[in-house]
């Protein structure tokens, strides 16, 4: 197979050389493909391959089309033609790649293309950037994000100059994931650092650009990484993550010095994102530190994000546990158990459902479950039950919604309302409400029937007021 290979790849080099006998000139003279060239001169003797690997470079640019087509399964040759295909007409080998976006065929492995496209741009990128930089940019789909970050990656390797020059204009959120624009920052972060007000990158990507500032800085340089985060001239949403993670790090690494930073900054709403990244950072050390740390420093809703955050993340720590269970009642209690619940249902689901009955309050009981519901799947239903029999107080009722929810879902709704019939009164009532606003929302004929034949009394009442379909 790669004999008769090297034989076509050789003929049509041999065709667009002038290599063969007059009668093949003369066919130039009436302009016919190459495919055709290459049909009427399969019986001449081909060159030697290595004749042939050198005669790619000076073939015709039109017969690039076919010889790659004609070596789609021969890695090796393919890639030596791609090479010079690049080297000479990049402009043409991109027009070829964007008419077979959406062909795919075996023919053209996605191996094959991804290491064509990747030669394309490796010679563009140092023959003439800002020809490769418009003429990606004028291409649709994939191909064109694919592209401009790809460039952007070689750009950044070879000439972060010219990169960074194209950086602002840069349309997409995809550029800021260039693995060249990643090694740029982490090999200079206090230079990277110092360009971000040349870029105007916007919410989304000024904010993952400054993470992977402070990400790389704060290695080398935690404090400084974090006074760059206090000045940092960004929107709202860019600011706030910079500094909760840039005060994180610093207070990992040296809490004190961070807590005193902390501390002697004027404006509130900055020290305030500067306490929560501190309160974080504490966690991993000291999770009750962390938690006492925030309770003194932070207020309301900044509070208690920050104390679910430090439960989370420090759930495995008995003594974090201890001194969750000993706060006073309350929204800052509420938060730090709703953290915990969650870590510990993403750990074991059956172990957060005991625990979770187990608290003494019914209002630290629906809290410590705000996180838990949303995960409550059908598979969760029969540990529901046995927990609601051995006490009904014990489950909040919000459980037994999404289960009923769950059931209607993944089995039936006449299960699920066969399971929720079972239950005492309170609990059947909530997982009908569950059954009955998924049933109508995605069946509603259904359901009406279903309700219609239901006899006199609560459930069918009940229905009746849920899905609002009957007279």
């Amino acid at each position: 197979m790669k004999a008769a290979i090297s034989y076509l790849i050789a003929a049509v080099l041999g065709w667009s050389l002038g290599w063969f006998i007059p009668s093949v000139r003369h066919q130039r003279d009436s302009q016919r493909t190459n495919t055709n060239a290459v049909e009427n001169i399969t019986q001449q003797q081909p060159t030697g391959f290595e004749s042939m690997a050198r005669s790619i470079e000076t073939a015709a640019i039109s017969s690039y089309p076919s010889l790659i087509e004609m070596t789609a399964n021969d890695h090796e040759q393919a890639l030596m033609i791609a090479e010079a295909w690049a080297s000479r007409d990049p402009k043409g080998m991109l027009a070829w790649f964007v008419s077979k976006q959406l062909d795919h065929s075996a023919q053209f492995a996605w191996q094959l293309r991804q290491e064509m496209l990747e030669i394309l741009i490796k010679h563009w990128a140092v023959d003439d950037p800002d020809a490769a930089y418009q003429a990606f940019l004028n291409v649709n789909g994939h191909l064109r994000n694919d592209g401009v970050t790809r460039l952007m990656d070689a750009l950044f390797d070879s000439d972060p100059d010219k990169a960074l020059e194209l950086l602002p204009s840069t349309e997409g959120w995809w550029v800021v994931h260039s693995k060249g624009l990643e090694r740029w920052i982490a090999s200079d972060p206090a230079a990277a650092a110092s360009r971000f007000d040349d870029f105007n990158l916007g919410v989304w990507r000024g904010s993952n650009y400054a993470e992977k500032v402070i990400g790389a800085w704060s290695k080398e340089d935690p404090a400084a990484a974090a006074q760059w985060a206090t000045g940092l001239k960004a929107g709202r949403f860019a600011k706030k993550r910079a500094l909760e993670n840039a005060f994180k790090a610093w207070c990992q690494a040296e809490p004190v010095a961070a807590g005193e930073a902390v501390q002697a900054i004027s404006e509130t709403n900055i020290r305030i994102l500067a306490l929560k990244g501190a309160a974080m950072g504490l966690t991993k050390q000291d999770p009750e530190a962390a938690l006492s740390f925030a309770n003194e420093h932070l207020e309301s809703s900044h509070r208690n994000l920050a104390l679910a955050t430090i439960a989370k993340e420090g759930a495995s720590s008995p003594a974090l546990r201890d001194a969750i269970a000993a706060m006073p009642r309350g929204s800052a209690k509420g938060a730090a158990l709703a953290g915990l619940g969650h870590a510990l249902w993403e750990e074991d689901q059956d172990n957060a459902l005991h625990w979770l009955s187990s608290l003494s309050e019914p209002d630290e009981r629906n809290k410590a479950a705000e996180k838990i519901r949303y995960y409550i799947g059908a598979n969760n239903a029969p540990l529901i039950t046995d927990l609601i029999s051995d006490d009904p107080a014990s489950v909040p009722v919000s459980l037994t919604r999404e289960a009923a929810d769950s059931l209607t879902r993944d089995q039936t709704p006449q299960a699920a309302f066969e399971w929720a019939n079972a239950l005492p009164a309170d609990h059947a009532k909530e997982a009908r409400n569950g059954i009955y606003f998924r049933w109508a929302t995605t069946h509603p004929t259904q359901a009406a029937e279903f309700a219609e034949q239901l006899p006199a009394g609560e459930a069918r009442d009940q229905a009746v007021t849920a899905i609002g379909l009957l007279s």
